[in-house]
């Protein structure tokens, strides 16, 4: 794991602080939480790790999406732990997504395509 993802699981379980009924809330400080709160922390943290996206320009028309016609933007993603970076076009509506791809111009492309096209 790295030490971001370990950076980010410490600090929630400092905030959350382990409330289930294996440890009272008088436990010292250095009594470690249980497994079940300090699993809830990492995911947590892994799922906001993941969930950093960018908005970035395209010289791509993109068309409105296809369930409420809002806008749609190009956003970049890079996954912490992988260090790949992903694209996907996502109304910024009502968050529809289209596929995720490795290509702007792909995800794009994907985006754009409409089913009977």
């Amino acid at each position: 794991m790295t030490d971001q993802a370990e950076s980010a699981i410490a600090l929630l379980l400092a905030e959350r602080g382990c409330d289930c009924d294996c440890h009272p809330d008088e436990r010292p400080d250095d009594v470690e939480p249980c497994m079940p709160c300090r699993a809830e922390a990492e995911w947590k943290a892994l799922i906001a790790a993941r969930s950093e996206r960018h908005v970035v320009p395209t010289t791509q028309r993109l068309l409105p999406c296809p369930f409420c016609a809002g806008t749609a933007e190009l956003q970049e993603h890079m996954a912490v732990l992988s260090k790949r970076t992903t694209y996907v076009v996502a109304c910024i509506s009502c968050a529809a997504e289209g596929p995720w791809q490795k290509s702007s111009t792909s995800a794009a492309r994907w985006w754009n395509t409409r089913a009977g096209t």
